[in-house]
């Protein structure tokens, strides 16, 4: 994991995504209206061994920058979990669950992704 992909640089803050929202500043105070939700961290308060164990468990790419981190475990390591990036959304999953395994869903590719239980 690269310290590069912790912070959100003014540069990188007020750069055009490729997804739906305007800039990525646009998506981080998205973000931060749902902050405070249960397991929800969103930049700059993700506490640092959240960051480290969701960007390793999702494998987050080089040079992204993670904005927000949905923790799914029960004891709060972030091993399972869902990372909101800024070239797309990462989710890792535990062996026991329906879906398991890493899976990672680029904003352009949303609105063609078919969403079923």
């Amino acid at each position: 994991y690269s310290n590069t992909n912790q912070f959100v640089t003014m540069e990188l803050y007020n750069s055009k995504p490729s997804g739906p929202m305007n800039t990525n500043r646009d998506l981080l105070e998205s973000l931060k209206s749902f902050q405070g939700s249960l397991g929800l961290y969103v930049y700059p308060n993700i506490p640092k061994a959240k960051l480290s164990n969701a960007s390793t468990s999702c494998q987050v790419q080089q040079g992204d920058t993670i904005l927000a981190v949905l923790d799914c475990t029960i004891l709060g390591s972030a091993k399972n979990c869902l990372v909101v990036g800024v070239q797309g959304i990462y989710i890792h999953n535990d062996w026991w669950a329906r879906q398991p395994g890493r899976f990672f869903v680029p904003y352009d590719e949303l609105n063609d992704l078919d969403i079923s239980n």
